[in-house]
Formats: C-alpha cells, sequence, structure tokens
C-alpha cells in the first residue's frame, strides 16, 4: 500500500522558531511500533534478521535479551516491512520520563536505552535502527511517519545517544525540530591493519604510538616492574568475573568521588545490567573481565565487550597514585590491546568519551552526538527560548565560551561515568 501524508511541525532555525511544512512523502515502506509483550517469538524474529542486517553490538540479540529482563513494560518493538510485507527494518524502544529543571517533565521515548531512570539509562553507541544494507533511509522516514502520525505510544521527544550526526541532519532534513544534547569523539584501534604490518606484542604495539607515549607508558612499565611481576588475567568463570567487576566498580568510584563526581556505584541500573549480561551471556565470550596485577597487586581492570572480532571498552577501574610517573589506566590499555593483537580480534574500540588517553593510544574514530527529536510542547518552547537567551548573553560577554556551547554539549556527555577509567 502506498501512503501520502502532509503534516506542519516545528523547526528552530538561526535560533528562532518558525512554522514549516513537510514535504508530501510518498511511503513504500510501513512500520509498526508494538508493545514486547505483543511481539510473537521477538528472540526468533530479532535473531534471524541481525543474520542478514549489518548492526552493532548493541543492537544485537544479546544487547537486547538483558534490556528485557528488566520492566519490560517500557519497551516498544519497531518493525519496519516493504510493499511486499519484507522485513527491512528494526529496532526498540524504551519510555521514560526525563525530569528537567525540577518543574519540567518530559515524555521520551530512547532509542535502544533502557532504565526506569532517564538520568541513568545503560548508554548505547553507533544507534540507529537495524536495517538491510541501504535501506537504511527507508526505515527511517517509516518510522518517523508512524511515530509522528500512527499509532505510537504518547512522546515529548524521542532521544538518540552516540548516533551519526547524519542522522541528525536527516531530520533536519525532513523538517523536524531536533535539540542537539551532547557531542563526542570515539577512538579506536585497528588491530587487523596492525597485524597485517607484522605487528605483535606489546613492544611492536608500543613502537606504533607517538614518541611521548610510548615513553610515558614504558617508564610506567618499568617501575610497576621493579615492584614485581606484570600479569594480564582475565575472569575465566562467572563468579570470577562478578568479583572482578565488584572490584572495578570501587576503583571506578574512588576516583570519581576523587574528582567530585558520583563514580559506577551510584548507577544501580548500569550495575544491574552488567551483571545480568556476565549472568546470562559470560560463557557466550561476548563479556571479558581484564584484571592487570603488579606482583599479584591489582593496578586496573577492564570490562568489554566482544562482538564479531571487535572488542568494545565498556568500563574500566584503576588504581591511583602520588607519582604521576605512574599511568595504571594507560598500561592496562595497552597490554589488553596488545593481547586481542595477538589473540586475532580485529578493532578494539574505546567508543564514545573525549579521554585524551584514547587518542594517545588509538586513532580518532567517529563522531556521535545524542540529539532528541521534539514536539512543540509550550514547556519545551519556552525551555528552547530560555536557552537561546542564555546562549546570546553567553556568547556577549565570553564569545569563547558561548560560541563552544552553541556547538557543544547541553548535557554532560552520556557516557562520562561509566564510559571512562
Amino acid at each position: 500500500m502506498v501512503h501520502s501524508f502532509t503534516f506542519r511541525f516545528w523547526v528552530k532555525r538561526d535560533r528562532s522558531i518558525v512554522s514549516h511544512s513537510f514535504f508530501a512523502v510518498y511511503m513504500t515502506c510501513s512500520a509498526t511500533i508494538t508493545p514486547l509483550a505483543e511481539v510473537d517469538n521477538l528472540k526468533a524474529l530479532w535473531t534471524e534478521f541481525e543474520t542478514r542486517a549489518a548492526r552493532p553490538f548493541f543492537l544485537s540479540w544479546t544487547w537486547l535479551d538483558v534490556a528485557i529482563c528488566y520492566d519490560a513494560t517500557q519497551i516498544y518493538v519497531i518493525r519496519i516491512v516493504d510493499h511486499v510485507g519484507e522485513l527491512i527494518g528494526l529496532g526498540w524502544l524504551c519510555a521514560l520520563r526525563e525530569k528537567r529543571h525540577k518543574i519540567m517533565s518530559v515524555t521520551q521515548l530512547r532509542l535502544h536505552e533502557v532504565g526506569s531512570d532517564a538520568a541513568a539509562t545503560v548508554p548505547v553507541e553507533f544507534n540507529s535502527l537495524m536495517t538491510l544494507e541501504g535501506r537504511e533511509t527507508e526505515a527511517w522516514e517509516a518510522f518517523l511517519t508512524t511515530a509522528l502520525t500512527g499509532d505510537c505510544p504518547a512522546w515529548d521527544e524521542i532521544v538518540l545517544t552516540n548516533a551519526d550526526p547524519k542522522l541528525e541532519d536527516l531530520m533536519v532534513a525532513r523538517g523536524l525540530r531536533t535539540h542537539r544534547r551532547a557531542e563526542n569523539m570515539s577512538a579506536y584501534v585497528d588491530l587487523a591493519t596492525l597485524r597485517d604490518q607484522g605487528v605483535g606484542g606489546i613492544d611492536d604495539y608500543l613502537m606504533q604510538l607517538s614518541r611521548n607515549t610510548r615513553s610515558q607508558v614504558r617508564r610506567s612499565l618499568r617501575l610497576y616492574e621493579e615492584r614485581g611481576v606484570v600479569t594480564l588475567d582475565r575472569a575465566s568463570t562467572p563468579q570470577e568475573a562478578h568479583d572482578y567487576f565488584t572490584e572495578l566498580a570501587h576503583l571506578h568510584e574512588h576516583k570519581w568521588r576523587a574528582l567530585g563526581e558520583k563514580g559506577l556505584l551510584s548507577n544501580a541500573q548500569y550495575l544491574a545490567f552488567n551483571r545480568t549480561m556476565i549472568d546470562r551471556h559470560f560463557s557466550s565470550g561476548v563479556i571479558e573481565l581484564v584484571c592487570v596485577k603488579v606482583g599479584g597487586e591489582t593496578i586496573g581492570l577492564l570490562c568489554n565487550f566482544v562482538d564479531q572480532g571487535r572488542v568494545l571498552f565498556n568500563v574500566g577501574g584503576f588504581t591511583t597514585s602520588a607519582d604521576n610517573r605512574l599511568k595504571p589506566g594507560m598500561v592496562t590499555q595497552a597490554l589488553a590491546i596488545a593481547d586481542h593483537l595477538d589473540r586475532g580480534n580485529i578493532v578494539y574500540d574505546f567508543m564514545a568519551g573525549n579521554d585524551r588517553y584514547k587518542y594517545s593510544l588509538g586513532e580518532r574514530g567517529p563522531d556521535m552526538v545524542q540529539f532528541a527529536i521534539q514536539k512543540p510542547r509550550p514547556a519545551i518552547l519556552l525551555e528552547s527560548a530560555v536557552r537561546s537567551a542564555k546562549l546570546a548573553v553567553t556568547s556577549a560577554f565570553h564569545p569563547r565560551r558561548g560560541s563552544e556551547e552553541e556547538a557543544g554539549a547541553t548535557l554532560k556527555n552520556p557516557r562520562a561515568a561509566v564510559g571512562s577509567d
């Protein structure tokens, strides 16, 4: 069936709110948004489709299997089919309420994020719909049609975290009102290319880094070796993985509390999600806990996801020292990278985050943004007007700071307290 639709929406241009007509589009695809409980054979549907579609780990059945262990009543499944009924796209939404400015309550649909608290959801990356190759734009057109004019849970905002900036551009080009909430760089190490170049082991890997970075890591390793043997261990049982994760969480909390921020122990949803991942999927190897020790004493731990040869840095915890020559985080990461290089994996992905060490140990990857598609609710329009006025004042008195705020995030990096050391 071919559908034609036209509707009026609001867009933000040059800091002003204007009315804009969304042009007529003739749809050859359609989307449904269905409560999770009403989807039959979801596992079979999902696992079959992901064998045909390009997808990151965060769109895999493994991830969704853990997500639905929580309040499944909040989750809605997106299915997109073409004009002959062939499935071309899948995704899911989590319905949440976010409280802003202490008095403003916003109803959100979050793409592929889970949690009961919008302020502490479990973040995802490389976020988009899972589609067949070459069908992403069609899938998004169909989903937006249903979300805006069809049968869909009530919403004020649809939030995409750590998505490709081109997705936000697509929304703007369609005449939708968007608000960028955060932006991040990312970094990775191309293990496959290094291996093809004959690189193997920690010494070879360090030779690929800048002179300054190489010097810091080598000096730190020498200092640690004076204390005892440096070893890299990997949890071999679910219980050992839980023990390592507990130790990691305490190290993470200690560091962030010292900086005046909340750490991993303050995010109950994130802790529970990772522990459930260990319980349900540790045996398949998709989650690993790595521990680097010096003379039997822990200096750093990593929790990574491993999927299709890609190692995804999830969270780390490292000791602190008054001796600034010691770099426990860099040493732990460097040893883990060298280990995965030897194990035959293809990429070590630091994922989103602006931490300097990631770009010292790897190379820059794609940028990611968190943005919201917004309906023109009065409270949202007022919030936008106040934000624009504040930005104008800041730009007038502090031009550099104002330009940074305009180009950057209005909220903290969604991975700030979890995807870093």
